[in-house]
């Protein structure tokens, strides 16, 4: 197998794909909540969520390269940041 077929997936390459994590989120928050907080990251889906009896965290995947347009915080509730 290539080097080149090795590193596809699907039609994406993986070093394309950039994983990062939430953290410090509360242990009950949904799914669709999470895609929610995420929409000003470009192209981001939520590959998993983990959770713990008191916190979870999220991981999400995205292929936007620019870091500077990555957020460092998201809003989670009117008046909360994660």
């Amino acid at each position: 197998m290539s080097q080149t077929n090795l590193y596809q997936k699907g039609k994406k390459k993986i070093e394309d794909i950039n994983r990062l994590t939430i953290w410090d989120l509360p242990a009950d928050i949904s799914h669709r909540k999470i895609e929610s907080m995420c929409r000003s990251i470009e192209n981001a889906r939520v590959i998993r969520i983990k959770r713990s009896q008191f916190k979870a965290l999220a991981i999400i995947e995205t292929t936007n390269r620019s870091y500077m347009k990555t957020p460092w915080s998201l809003p989670l509730d009117d008046s909360k940041l994660v």
